[in-house]
């Protein structure tokens, strides 16, 4: 499972000539940047439900709830995946309270099987992370990934998106590391179109943002897009309280969305 906040669908790999994976004048963000301002983003509580595609077909398959909580040193993103058969996932984020840059990440996995993990704790630095995973019969294992670059991290990067400078054809490329698949890529970021939504009676106003990814070791490419595997995110433009940041993040296998809509 991948999360976006929330989580990504399997990735399938489009094979393009290198000219054609980004466009060449797309702004690169790094950890510290200026336009990613934290302040952006508000304190909030929220829950959703996953639809995924099984067999021709759309299920829901667990929900989301999650929270952020601030401080003058950090942000704390909490999110409970609760899943069919008693399983969940409890995480909790800490991220730097100016630049967003995660400091570590701690999954706690509810899944009754001594075979799989049941804790993982990673921490990030300046040049990728180190991860221990504790199995639910005790056992650990550590690994480690070099980037070239300081990343953003997997775990809850729609808070990122959040917190840029979001407006009709905004576009940057951001480097993201993903310790579940021990990899990292450039996501770039395109802002394609902005709508507005009904919710229990009120308007809400969103970025449509589609994300296009590239794997930085062998160069795959997943297109951005609703209906592509890079994924289209939904974001609140004043979000916050009862609202989220996230409003949705849709690929094509995964609908992660508020009930009801």
């Amino acid at each position: 499972m991948r999360t976006i906040l929330l989580v990504l669908s399997a990735f399938v790999s489009t094979s393009l000539p290198a000219t054609e994976r980004f466009a060449p004048e797309t702004p690169v963000l790094n950890v510290g940047a200026e336009e990613i301002r934290a302040e952006r983003l508000k304190e909030f509580q929220f829950t959703w439900i996953q639809v995924i595609e099984q067999n021709d077909e759309w299920v829901e398959r667990g929900s989301y709830s999650e929270s952020l909580k601030k401080d003058d040193m950090k942000l704390r993103h909490e999110q409970i995946i609760s899943l069919p058969g008693d399983r969940s996932i409890n995480t909790v984020t800490d991220f730097d309270a100016k630049t967003l840059f995660v400091n570590s990440v701690v999954r706690n996995i509810t899944s009754g099987s001594p075979d799989r993990p049941s804790r993982i704790e990673i921490h990030y630095g300046d040049d990728g992370y180190s991860q221990r995973v504790t199995l639910g019969n005790g056992e650990q294992s550590e690994s480690s990934l070099h980037t070239a670059v300081k990343p953003f991290a997997s775990q809850a990067f729609g808070l990122v998106i959040s917190a840029l400078p979001l407006e009709t054809d905004y576009r940057a490329r951001l480097p993201v590391a993903f310790p579940q698949l021990q990899m990292w890529y450039w996501i770039e970021l395109v802002v394609v179109d902005e709508i507005t939504v009904q919710y229990k009676g009120r308007d809400v106003e969103l970025f449509v943002v589609d994300a296009h990814w590239m794997n930085v070791s062998d160069g795959s490419v997943y297109p951005g897009g609703k209906d592509q595997s890079g994924g289209q995110y939904h974001i609140v433009k004043d979000g916050g309280g009862d609202l989220p940041h996230v409003w949705r993040y849709m690929s094509e296998h995964v609908d992660i969305r508020p009930a009801g809509i």
